[in-house]
C-alpha cells in the first residue's frame, strides 16, 4: 500500500533510526538520485550539527501525516476514501498526475476493489463532479460530501 508521495528533495527513514529492519520500499515515478546513510552516520550528523530540534519537528510532521492520512478516523465509506484520494491527487505535481490513472492512485492508497473505484469514478464523471481523460484526473469541479 502506498503511504505517501514526496517531491524532491525528500528524506526518508528518520522514523526508523532505532529499528534495524526497514520493510518499506520506495518507488520513483521519474528519474532521481537516491543516496543512503548508515544509522550511525545519521546520528553523528544530527549530533555535530545540533539537529535534534529539527529532527523532532520532522518526526511530528511524519506522525501527524500518518495519523491524519493513513489511520482511519471511524470507518470511512469507500466514497469518502475515494473523495479524499481525489483531492490528494489534485495536489500532486501535474507531471505525476498526468502519468498515473486516478483508479491506480486510489487503489494503491486504499486497497479498494477496482470495480468499486471505477463505478464511483464513472458516477462522479457522469455527474460532472470531476473531469478525466483516459483515466487521468484533469479537474475537480465540486465533490459532494456524500455519495
Amino acid at each position: 500500500m502506498m503511504l505517501s508521495t514526496a517531491r524532491s528533495p525528500a528524506l526518508f527513514g528518520l522514523a526508523n533510526l532505532t529499528d534495524i529492519y526497514f520493510n518499506d520500499y520506495l518507488k520513483t515515478v521519474s528519474p532521481c538520485l537516491i543516496g543512503t546513510l548508515t544509522t550511525e552516520r545519521v546520528n553523528e550528523i544530527i549530533k555535530e550539527k545540533a539537529l535534534w530540534g529539527l529532527l523532532s519537528k520532522q518526526l511530528m510532521f511524519v506522525y501527524s501525516r500518518l495519523y491524519n492520512n493513513v489511520m482511519p478516523q471511524g470507518a470511512p465509506t469507500a466514497y469518502e476514501m475515494i473523495r479524499q484520494q481525489l483531492i490528494k491527487l489534485m495536489e500532486e505535481d501535474e507531471s505525476y498526475r498526468s502519468s498515473v490513472t486516478a483508479e491506480r492512485y486510489i487503489r494503491e492508497k486504499t486497497q479498494l476493489s477496482r470495480s468499486g473505484v471505477m463505478r464511483i469514478l464513472a458516477d462522479l464523471k457522469t455527474g460532472g463532479f470531476i473531469e478525466m481523460e483516459e483515466g487521468r484526473l484533469i479537474k475537480i469541479n465540486k465533490l459532494p460530501a456524500k455519495y
